[in-house]
């Protein structure tokens, strides 16, 4: 009988507690729309699609939620090349709770957004979407993708994919003590072996903590 070969889950590549502060720290020198985009991508974890295709009916300013129902996709073929579908997974339909510092950004994004609309009346088309074109369309993801970059390179931080913000979000989230359950959840995973599995190097910075616990409670001086 012949097994079958042992598929290896890849580690995800994340940016450590004191790169987050830098990029935190650069970004108030950004524009609000990036400024907006690439915190939330940090401190929600969503995924880019699930980021671009946020509408301002989707938060909560209130209850300081944000309400993932739609991702923004880009393919070959469709008109602008971006279509809008529903998340890949049930448990990709969630509402995610967010800071005061969200609440403040998104404000200020909303109304950058009306002066935008007043300025440009027709020439600018009412999406209804958080991240747009300068015309109201949908932001395309490649847009997204080189902003990032550039932004990286301009401030002399390692450069790696967006995807990154999404590691980097749940890595912190499980170092820090954030139970498995919330993270699984915030996430949008559907299985919670492969959130282990993903994301095994959190996991050993707690494991290390616990030996040291241990040694502290049997060794005690």
């Amino acid at each position: 009988m012949v097994k079958s070969p042992k598929i290896t889950q890849k580690e995800a590549a994340f940016y450590t507690q004191e790169e987050v502060s830098r990029i935190l720290k650069a970004l108030n020198q950004e524009p609000i729309k990036y400024q907006t985009l690439f915190t939330l991508a940090l401190s929600t974890g969503l995924r880019k699609g699930e980021l671009l295709g946020l509408e301002w009916s989707h938060i909560d300013f209130e209850e300081r939620e944000i309400h993932v129902k739609q991702t923004s996709i880009y393919r070959p073929g469709k008109e602008y090349g971006v279509y809008t579908e529903s998340p890949k997974s049930r448990s990709s339909k969630r509402t995610l709770s967010i800071s005061d510092l969200e609440i403040s950004l998104l404000t200020q994004l909303f109304s950058e957004q009306e002066r935008q609309i007043e300025r440009l009346g027709a020439e600018r088309k009412n999406h209804n979407r958080l991240f747009t074109q300068w015309n109201g369309k949908p932001m395309h993801p490649s847009t997204a993708n080189s902003h990032f970059r550039k932004f990286l390179k301009k401030n002399d931080i390692p450069v790696k994919s967006f995807h990154t913000t999404r590691h980097t979000n749940i890595t912190l989230l499980l170092a820090n003590n954030v139970d498995l359950k919330t993270v699984i959840q915030r996430a949008g995973h559907t299985d919670g072996l492969m959130t282990l599995n993903r994301y095994a190097h959190a996991l050993k910075i707690k494991d290390r903590e616990a030996s040291e616990k241990i040694q502290k409670l049997f060794f005690k001086p």
